[in-house]
């Protein structure tokens, strides 16, 4: 489809009109978009922004503002994805395009929510949720329930996350969307991790590398791998930690995925560190291997003999 598109993009332009060619910029955008090319997706919808301007059609402006802050916030440019945001919902409200509306808030509380502004995304999110209900939406429900949950698990509120996360899996929201069931997934690992529950962290977390492989989401990817390269640092393992998160860097180069890449250095000091830290604690033969699970009896609370420092631990699902 993208080489068809690319094909007739490149004929005489004098040939197409111009809702035609916008069309077609929107359609290769969201191809690229999908396979993680965010640079090229963000030159498309900008073809497409402006063709809309040259149209005059409101719904048209505002949705090429909508396109090109997901790739913003794709790529971690927060504020910029913030403005585009902020453009586009006032574009759709003026309208009263309601599922418009809706989708700018939740992407718009995201963003909030990114740049610590956690007040201004629980209204945004707020907002979204009740026109998703009213209009009968429930994945759109459930996404705003996934975005609760991270502002409850950035702000270490792990209990709450737990429980907003919970209930957009049990209310069944997500069994036509594997992309919002993996965000779930990815959600509750981190929160598994944080309480050193390697092995219900392992599960999820890897269910949720699974589902992002099949659908080649390079950035759900990329994050899955970082955590577990968090994982098994905390378990000791520290090869394979070093392989899980030199292979996020390789897909974070690749798609350009600055947010990853620079938290990379950071993980891999870690490991480094821990290990060293690790080799010079001498073990006796009573001390557990920090590679296993603390057993039923034991008190969760109690560190391993390396600790490793989370307060840079943080990864935007």
């Amino acid at each position: 489809a993208e080489e068809l598109i690319n094909e007739a993009l490149a004929s005489p332009m004098e040939l197409w009109d111009d809702w035609i060619k916008m069309t077609a910029w929107h359609l290769l955008g969201e191809i690229q978009k999908a396979r993680s090319d965010f640079e090229e997706a963000d030159k498309s919808f900008a073809e497409y922004l402006l063709l809309s301007f040259e149209l005059g059609k409101d719904v048209y402006i505002a949705n090429g503002y909508y396109s090109l802050g997901e790739v913003s916030q794709a790529l971690g440019k927060h504020e910029d994805a913030e403005e585009l945001f902020s453009e586009a919902l006032a574009i759709y409200e003026s309208i009263g395009e309601e599922m418009g509306h809706a989708n700018c808030l939740l992407q718009l509380g995201t963003c909030q929510a990114r740049l610590a502004k956690f007040e201004e995304a629980q209204r945004s999110l707020t907002k979204a949720f009740e026109i998703y209900r009213r209009l009968g939406n429930h994945s759109g429900q459930a996404s705003v329930l996934v975005g609760i949950g991270d502002i409850h698990l950035d702000q270490s509120k792990l209990d709450e996350a737990e429980e907003i996360y919970t209930q957009a899996m049990d209310g069944h929201m997500y069994e036509s969307d594997d992309r919002g069931r993996a965000s779930i997934l990815f959600g509750l690992g981190t929160i598994h991790l944080e309480r050193s529950k390697y092995s219900e962290a392992e599960g999820t977390i890897t269910e949720a590398l699974d589902i992002y492989t099949r659908l080649e989401d390079g950035v759900g990817r990329t994050n899955s791998f970082l955590l577990l390269g968090r994982l098994r640092t905390r378990q000791g393992r520290y090869d394979e930690a070093k392989t899980l998160i030199s292979t996020a860097s390789w897909i974070a180069v690749d798609l350009n995925y600055d947010p990853a890449l620079n938290l990379v250095d950071t993980y891999l000091s870690q490991v480094y560190e821990a290990e060293t830290a690790s080799a010079e604690i001498p073990l006796s033969s009573s001390d557990q291997d920090p590679s296993q699970e603390p057993s039923e009896d034991a008190n969760e609370s109690v560190p391993s003999p390396v600790t490793v420092d989370s307060s840079s631990e943080k990864i935007s699902p």
